[in-house]
């Protein structure tokens, strides 16, 4: 059910609590979202501080996205640098911002790691239920997708999906196969 690095919930309970979120949402039309979290250099640390990432710099990522989130979320480490929060009863987008930047304060500051400053490229993407997806899947790759995008935003590291990034998206990867 958890995942031992972190602390966080593994995939699979992550995977099981939004299939459950989906249908509680369907019984009761309420909206949920999805933040996918990606932080480039998590799965790399281990290696580069002597598997410090294990001890150290593994449960401190789990503590600093626990801290940022609301007692109602569910957080879990999807495998590698991937990470995501499902956040159930997401009432507007003003609360998912102020969730998106509480986690960007959480997970910002350096870790340190014998004797050594560990910095994450951070990047999250948030999907919304039912608007953006109405399968866990379909939430995963847009949320993904935004992630992506908020790495090219100079003003933050977050961004609500866009239904106009995916229809570029969908067209590229066309003209790719294309060619």
């Amino acid at each position: 059910r958890f995942d031992c690095m972190t602390g966080l919930h593994n995939r699979a309970s992550f995977d099981e609590s939004l299939r459950q979120e989906i249908a509680r949402a369907n019984r009761t039309t309420d909206c949920f979202a999805l933040l996918r979290i990606d932080l480039n250099g998590f799965e790399g640390a281990g290696q580069q501080h002597h598997n410090d990432l294990d001890d150290r710099v593994g449960p401190e990522i789990g503590r600093r996205i626990r801290a940022g989130i609301r007692s109602s979320d569910i957080a879990a480490r999807l495998g590698g640098d991937a990470f995501a929060v499902l956040a159930p009863r997401a009432r507007n987008n003003q609360e998912l911002a102020a969730l998106a930047e509480r986690l960007l304060a959480q997970l910002a500051a350096p870790l340190q790691v014998g004797g050594n400053a560990l910095d994450f490229d951070i990047g999250i993407g948030i999907a919304l239920y039912p608007n953006d997806g109405r399968y866990g899947d379909q939430l995963l790759e847009r949320a993904e997708l935004d992630v992506h995008r908020s790495r090219r935003s100079p003003s933050h590291n977050w961004q609500f999906h866009d239904d106009g990034m995916q229809d570029r998206a969908v067209r590229q990867a066309m003209v790719t196969e294309q060619l």
